[in-house]
Order: structure tokens, then C-alpha cells, then sequence
């Protein structure tokens, strides 16, 4: 009993010996600061006023030389920053892309833009996979979109096929006069197709029934009839209803409207391309998504 008790006040001894150095330290390392503090002060400022002094005594060309190096750096921070920035957003969208889901029957692959062309008469650009990895023309091509008003990254239509060689596909973009897609909004269909007079850029709608509801602000999706594509990808939002115009005969009456698409394809480096999958295709052939 009597060594147990000695361990125990021992013990006692060393926790209150620890206790007491950490308390005595932390009391000592602030007196201390406070002690040191007006020296390193004065030290500080004595160096700025030496360095204000060396700045006055210097003659103007080399304060000029100075000035604008210091401009050189800062210009040099600001586009690293940018560049850093613009890696970051498009590593989220090539996430977003990679985190596609399959569609019935369809497949998305994962392709990187090669080339663009902007001129006047034409909107194309090329992407780096073909018809070896199961493209086709008329596959939908989709790119990922940062909706500005709640931050929500979709992924929306961006162009579609037009000709494809055995390792690259050519696309027309949703601004390109080639470009054509069955499109769905409420309860009614239309045919999107590009507005090249339009400023700022949108898609026009057209072959709208008569009866057809619509409001601005809806959105644009997919639709099912068109067979080489998945219904439901989005494409835009309706902006402009224009008044209703007649057909070709007196009874069929459509409504025309315009559309400013979600996607920007001048901004587009990486896309995915909805692929048909046959139906005869092993399973695991369908769950594969092909990646660059």
C-alpha cells in the first residue's frame, strides 16, 4: 500500500509538473513577445525609413526601371491567376462530361476539340474521335454549360455530326446554317436551326403548332423523334415568340420563336458525342464509356 500511494502522488507530481511548464511557457512566450515587441518595431521601422531614403536618393531612370518591372511581375502574377483559373474550370467540365450518364440505346464519348473554324460562312469545328470509336453523322454533340443564375453545371447540346473519318468527326455548330435538331418544350415540338443574323447569337424555332402554349423563359430539350439522338439533352431557353405565321396550305398554321442556346461553342475544348449502341451489342459494350 505504501508504494502504491508513492506512485501515486508521483504521479500527481508529474501532471502537475507538466501542467505547470505548459502554463509557465505560454505565460514566458508572451511576455517575452511583449518585451521584444517595441525593439523589433523600431528595428522595422528604422529599415523602412532607410528604404525611403535609398528610394529618394535614387535618380528617376532607375525609380522608372523599377516601376516597370514591378508592372512586368504583377502582369505575370495576373496571367499565371487567369491561366490557374481557366485549368480549373475546364478540369470541372471535363468532370462534369466524364460523369455523363448512359441514355437508352445511347453511349456518351469523350472527345477534345482538334481545330475550329469561325469564318462568316461557316461554324465547324473538329474533335479528335471518329468513327472507329462508334461515331456517326447526325450523333448529338454536348458540351459542359455553367448556367449563370444558379451556378448548376448541365450538359447541353453544343453541334451535331456531320461527316466523320475513321479518328476524327467534323461538327456543325447550333450557330452553323447546316445545323438542324428536333427539339421539345411543355407539350409541343418545333425544328431548331441556326439564326446567322441574329445579334446577340440565338437559334431560331420554327414548325411550332398553332395550338402550342408558349412562354418565354421555357426550357428546350431533345426531342424523341429524332432517332439518332437522346431526348431530353438540354438546349436552351425561349426568348423571343414571334406572331404566327402561315403554312403551306390554309390548314396548317405554325408559330415561330427564337432561342438563346445554353452552350457557347467558341468556348468548347472538350465534348461528348451520344452514340447510338446497338441493340445486339454485348452488355458490357454498352457500359463502356470511351475516354480520351
Amino acid at each position: 500500500m505504501e508504494k502504491i500511494t508513492v506512485f501515486l502522488i508521483l504521479l500527481f507530481l508529474c501532471v502537475v509538473i507538466v501542467a505547470a511548464y505548459s502554463v509557465i511557457r505560454k505565460t514566458a512566450a508572451r511576455i517575452s513577445s511583449d518585451f521584444y515587441f517595441p525593439f523589433l518595431k523600431g528595428i522595422r521601422t528604422a529599415e523602412r525609413s532607410m528604404a525611403d531614403s535609398m528610394l529618394v536618393m535614387e535618380d528617376k531612370r532607375t525609380l522608372a526601371k523599377a516601376v516597370l518591372q514591378l508592372r512586368r511581375e504583377k502582369f505575370s502574377l495576373l496571367a499565371a491567376k487567369s491561366s490557374l483559373g481557366d485549368l480549373a474550370r475546364e478540369n470541372a467540365r471535363l468532370r462534369q462530361l466524364l460523369r455523363l450518364p448512359e441514355r437508352p440505346s445511347f453511349k456518351p464519348v469523350i472527345a477534345q476539340l482538334l481545330y475550329r473554324d469561325d469564318t462568316s460562312s461557316t461554324t465547324v469545328f473538329l474533335l479528335d474521335k471518329g468513327e472507329k470509336a462508334g461515331i456517326r453523322p447526325g450523333d448529338i454533340v454536348v458540351t459542359s454549360v455553367t448556367l449563370n443564375n444558379s451556378g448548376r453545371t448541365i450538359a447541353a447540346v453544343a453541334g451535331r455530326v456531320l461527316e466523320v473519318s475513321n479518328h476524327t468527326s467534323t461538327v456543325a455548330s447550333i450557330y452553323d446554317k447546316e445545323f438542324k435538331l428536333s427539339v421539345s418544350f411543355g407539350n409541343a415540338t418545333g425544328v431548331m436551326q441556326s439564326l446567322p443574323d441574329a445579334e446577340p447569337p440565338m437559334c431560331g424555332i420554327t414548325f411550332i403548332p398553332v395550338h402550342a402554349k408558349l412562354r418565354k423563359g421555357e426550357a428546350v430539350f431533345t426531342s424523341a423523334l429524332t432517332g439518332n439522338a437522346p431526348a431530353g439533352i438540354p438546349v436552351g431557353r425561349i426568348s423571343v415568340i414571334q406572331p404566327r405565321l402561315s403554312g403551306i396550305s390554309k390548314d396548317r398554321v405554325y408559330q415561330n420563336a427564337q432561342m438563346r442556346p445554353f452552350a457557347d461553342p467558341a468556348s468548347l475544348r472538350f465534348a461528348a458525342v451520344y452514340v447510338k449502341v446497338p441493340a445486339s451489342a454485348p452488355r458490357g459494350e454498352k457500359k463502356r464509356m470511351q475516354r480520351p
